[in-house]
């Protein structure tokens, strides 16, 4: 039997040694599922969020499972609903439904009470960037047909992940095309030219504040900066991930490459170390060293500086349905990220479930024909003129 319920407070409820053991016996755990992310995210809810932690409990009252979340207010398809995503959405990359192992047997019930929730603490469900191993979306699927439970889920991104197998630096580089060689040999013979160093290291506390600060102004500086999409500079953003990184560092998880030309702070990598693979989540340049491709460069050096290091992996992390990133180059080995929906019953749940199911993508294919129709009107427009 297991003892299933809900906390508002995580500190009241879950012990952080238990939470970790918890986090270090799940298979799909990530960086993002560990105490600091977790810790940073309830503690930058905003008063209209409310954390609300799934705690699943053996007869011995051990910590078998968890799911933390955060409900709030949100108009969905102009539809007022009480949303429950994961607490680290929309900064999370790659969120675990945290299970041991041992204690799979726990799903259904689980499933049953976060079915009995709604209406309660929600009225639809999202879970964001879930990925698992355990068979659980599969078992869902089964449990939510078997209890016509509306449920409906959709890949959102293929992220690709680079196993660092080789036994040297050599053999790495040896299995890189011609053409990929080539081109790094010319990058990096041009960035030896200047002034510059690369470094890839995983800092202490006392390092961090002087190193995050550098990389917001060099995101401040760059195209991330004068579009506003940057992490480190919007303010709200900027407090999370400069709380996050001390306590990332603390727990020896801030994981940064860095290239600097003249002392000063050319191009970054900001990610995250966690069993022995690098999380890859930003990346920022000054624009006047654009054309020297230092993202291809950061990319290459990490790749050696972990295989020397005893990483396992580099890590996408994330990815948008129609983004590239540079380690699809090197891999063809990804990560599929799911969007998963859990409705309740109410009317506005059952509106909001047809919107997404069937509104949503006969609007996209509509869309599609639509921007057909005018590209070959176009086509034959620029005909008749010539």
């Amino acid at each position: 039997m297991y003892q299933i319920s809900v906390t508002t407070s995580l500190h009241k409820s879950v012990k952080e040694g238990e939470y970790r053991q918890l986090v270090d016996a799940c298979t799909d755990s990530t960086v993002f599922n560990d105490w600091p992310w977790l810790l940073t995210c309830t503690e930058h809810l905003t008063e209209e969020q409310q954390f609300q932690g799934v705690l699943v409990r053996d007869d011995q009252s051990q910590l078998v499972g968890f799911i933390s979340l955060c409900v709030t207010k949100e108009s969905l398809h102009t539809i007022p609903l009480r949303v429950a995503r994961f607490v680290q959405y929309p900064l999370g990359d790659r969120i675990a439904i945290l299970l041991h192992p041992s204690h799979l047997a726990a799903w259904e019930p689980l499933l049953e009470f976060l079915n009995e929730s709604s209406g309660i603490y929600w009225d639809c469900m999202i879970w964001n960037e879930w990925t698992e191993t355990q068979g659980l979306l599969h078992r869902a699927e089964q449990w939510a047909k078997k209890n016509q439970t509306p449920f409906f889920h959709r890949v959102t991104s293929l992220c690709p992940i680079l196993a660092l197998e080789y036994s040297t630096e050599e053999e790495m580089i040896s299995s890189y095309s011609s053409k990929m060689r080539t081109d790094l040999r010319r990058r990096k013979k041009k960035l030896n030219a200047l002034s510059s160093e690369v470094f890839h290291l995983r800092p202490s506390t006392t390092e961090t504040s002087g190193l995050i600060e550098n990389i917001r102004k060099t995101e401040a500086a760059s195209w991330k900066g004068r579009e506003g999409v940057g992490i480190f500079n919007a303010p709200d953003t900027y407090a999370f991930f400069k709380d996050l990184s001390q306590r990332l560092a603390a727990y020896d998880q801030l994981d940064l490459s860095i290239v600097n030309i003249d002392g000063e702070l050319a191009s970054y990598k900001y990610g995250f170390y966690f069993r022995k693979t690098f999380y890859d989540y930003s990346i920022g340049y000054l624009p006047q060293y654009s054309k020297l491709g230092l993202g291809r460069i950061l990319l290459d050096e990490l790749a050696l500086s972990a295989l020397t290091k005893g990483y396992k992996a580099v890590d996408a992390s994330r990815v948008g349905a129609t983004t590239q990133h540079l380690l699809l180059e090197r891999t063809k080995v990804t990560i599929p990220h799911h969007r998963a929906y859990w409705f309740g019953n109410s009317l506005k749940s059952k509106l909001l479930m047809i919107l997404v199911i069937h509104g949503k993508p006969r609007m996209n294919l509509a869309r599609k024909k639509y921007r057909k129709w005018i590209a070959s009107r176009e086509a034959i427009q620029r005909k008749a003129e010539k």
